[in-house]
């Protein structure tokens, strides 16, 4: 039960980061396109190069450079939010990776301090029915459906 919640943890982590993922993706190629715009409203602002342009008139590319540089850095810091999304989602992932293998390994310990249990009990009861089989069948008889029914049990754990 524990370890299907932890499976539906991972889950729920794995879509999240893919999630994470695809966004980073998108805000890289939105820099991409806002670096290239900047780059060519640079252009397009070098007097040298258009001095002879109508462009060059245009009052409003101080203003657009501005809005670019400022697109620039939002996207830049919402590349770094979700990057620190990503980083945390694999943090858990790790963490959740760790737990479920503790639950087997816990799992495991548990089936085997049953099983040795299991096996002292059955050695003692052999004993007892060693020293009634002469004496007391009846009870000889008892002793050994009992340990049939430890042993069904014991496997029925381990089938789990």
């Amino acid at each position: 039960m524990v370890k299907e919640y932890i499976n539906h943890l991972i889950s729920e982590n794995n879509e999240k980061l893919e999630s994470h993922e695809k966004q980073l993706k998108g805000l890289m190629n939105d820099l991409d396109c806002a670096k290239t715009w900047l780059d060519e409203l640079h252009a397009e602002t070098n007097i040298d190069k258009n001095i002879f342009s109508p462009r060059a008139m245009d009052a409003n590319l101080g203003k657009k450079t501005e809005d670019a540089q400022n697109n620039i850095e939002k996207i830049q810091q919402d590349i770094e939010y979700e990057r620190s999304f990503i980083e945390e989602s694999v943090k858990k992932k790790l963490e959740f990776e760790k737990l479920l293998e503790e639950i087997e390994h816990m799992e495991l310990d548990t089936n085997v301090d049953s099983f040795s249990k299991l096996l002292s009990d059955l050695y003692q009861k052999i004993e007892l029915c060693l020293d009634c089989l002469y004496n007391d069948r009846t009870k000889c008889k008892n002793e050994l459906k009992n340990m049939k029914s430890m042993i069904q049990n014991m496997l029925n754990l381990l089938s789990e």
